[in-house]
């Protein structure tokens, strides 16, 4: 009787999984690249300025500005993507959830910090939430504004600046 019961179970789920229930076939973002080409591209420039520049540098202040510029880029990308999404599936009368991928690209060697991908991934949550009811009083364009999505990114831009000053030691040593 056990094993019938644990079989029906077992069938049960299976036709769950079978019938859409199933979250396998969710639309992941493109942030895979986005965030990775976002850091290699800030170091770029920053060395640039530090190692070319005759004028003074602050090396700190120019990675800071730039990741918290880079990132927003990305999570603007990311809620461009999201709306597609929105878009095509309730074309098709389906309303599924989306969610972040962050796999390290082929052609990078960067790869992005675990506490910035765990703070990048609540920012897109909380910018999805917002963006509803921030739209009955302002504009796509000031939604999407590289000011507005930075209040979302400081933990995430903080964790960048840690992996920078965590690298900085290292070519100083």
């Amino acid at each position: 009787m056990k094993n019938l019961i644990a079989f029906m179970c077992v069938m049960i789920f299976v036709g769950i999984g079978t019938n859409g229930f199933s979250q396998a076939d969710k639309e992941q973002s493109k942030t895979k690249s986005f965030l990775c080409t976002a850091q290699s591209e800030t170091f770029k420039d920053v060395f640039n300025q530090v190692y070319n520049v005759q004028a003074k540098v602050d090396a700190n202040q120019v990675y800071r500005d730039a990741i918290s510029l880079k990132t927003a880029e990305c999570l603007e990308a990311d809620l461009t993507l999201w709306g597609k999404a929105v878009i095509a599936n309730a074309l098709e009368g389906k309303f599924r959830k989306y969610r972040l991928s962050f796999e390290k690209p082929t052609d990078n060697k960067f790869r992005v910090p675990g506490k910035a991908r765990r703070t990048y991934k609540r920012a897109f949550k909380k910018a999805k939430k917002d963006f509803i009811s921030t739209r009955k009083s302002k504009t796509l364009n000031e939604i999407l504004d590289d000011k507005n999505l930075s209040k979302y990114l400081a933990k995430t831009d903080k964790a960048f600046i840690r992996q920078k000053d965590k690298y900085l030691r290292k070519i100083t040593k």
